[in-house]
């Protein structure tokens, strides 16, 4: 693979957050791999290297999906007439609970990998399943496609059926260190990521138990967020100490702040949530369509 080189056209990417740059008949330098700048000029020091040129097409930067479970891939657009919770237990985890079946893993998540190579993501932040094996099926064709992702072996031993949800806490510790010790150092573009599916799919020992596993390895962690206002009502039974959704995260050092953290949704998030989210610097990916298909409805934040 070719690392360094210039790509020629109609180049448009943002300099900061407040400003996007234009350069009509550009040169994007790129350099073991990185960007070293875009040019109106090649200047002299990367003269002797190769150019691509796009003619009048534009170049822009590879998008970034923050948020996309591997596994639901082939069943998109499917159950669109339930809410979250229904949708979860009919359509999801069925789904899932094939992932057990490496074979079965590898031919899903092989045309998940190709579509997404062929799309205009470049990063990506994935779910996988409750299964090593099937992650690291996935993460092993991740690294192969050349995109930089994080990938999550999802942890959930309660609320689920009996075919995906996890034994017991220690079972659940042990395949997920298993898997991270396996892949932590394994691969130059794909690394593991902490991910707990979200409150109601897992208990407070094994909330605290990933806590500790992230504090060991220093791990980013990703899950799910006031998505849905049955889910929060579900929270706020299953986590009385808890002030708000957040909170429940928040208490095992799993909520921003030195753990970089996703969480997805947000879609009904109370004042404080908001507040803590910010103190903490949680990243939020809001993902509309999937709002809007299960019914959770448009975000308020």
């Amino acid at each position: 693979m070719m690392i360094d080189y210039i790509l020629k056209g109609n180049i448009c990417y943002s300099q900061n957050l407040q400003k996007i740059r234009c350069v009509e008949s550009g040169y994007l330098v790129c350099i073991d791999g990185k960007s070293a700048g875009v040019f109106e000029e090649v200047p002299e020091v990367y003269k002797s290297l190769p150019i691509q040129d796009y003619g009048d097409k534009l170049i822009i930067p590879g998008l970034i999906d923050m948020h996309v479970h591997a596994p639901q891939y082939s069943f998109r657009s499917i159950g669109m007439d339930m809410e979250l919770l229904d949708w979860l237990e009919v359509r999801a985890f069925p789904e899932e609970g094939k992932f057990s079946d490496v074979a079965y893993a590898k031919k899903a998540y092989s045309i998940f990998v190709d579509d997404l190579v062929k799309s205009t993501t470049t990063r990506a932040c994935i779910f996988a399943s409750r299964h090593v094996e099937g992650t690291w099926v996935l993460m092993d064709l991740m690294e192969k496609s050349g995109l930089v992702s994080y990938v999550g072996k999802v942890n959930m031993d309660r609320n689920a059926p009996d075919y995906l949800r996890e034994e017991s806490v220690q079972k659940s510790s042990e395949d997920t260190i298993c898997w991270i010790e396996g892949t932590v150092e394994g691969y130059e573009n794909t690394k593991p990521i902490i991910t707990p599916r979200f409150i109601p799919s897992c208990t407070d020992p094994l909330m605290e138990r990933l806590g500790e596993i992230q504090r060991k390895y220093s791990l980013p962690v990703q899950s799910h967020l006031s998505e849905n206002l049955s889910e929060i009502e579900w929270v706020k039974e299953l986590c009385p100490t808890s002030k708000f959704y957040g909170d429940a995260y928040h208490q095992f050092g799993l909520f921003g702040g030195e753990v970089p953290t996703i969480m997805a949704h947000c879609v009904h998030p109370p004042k404080e949530e908001m507040e803590l989210m910010k103190q903490q610097g949680v990243f939020v990916a809001h993902c509309p369509q999937s709002n809007i298909n299960v019914l959770s409805g448009i975000p308020n934040s």
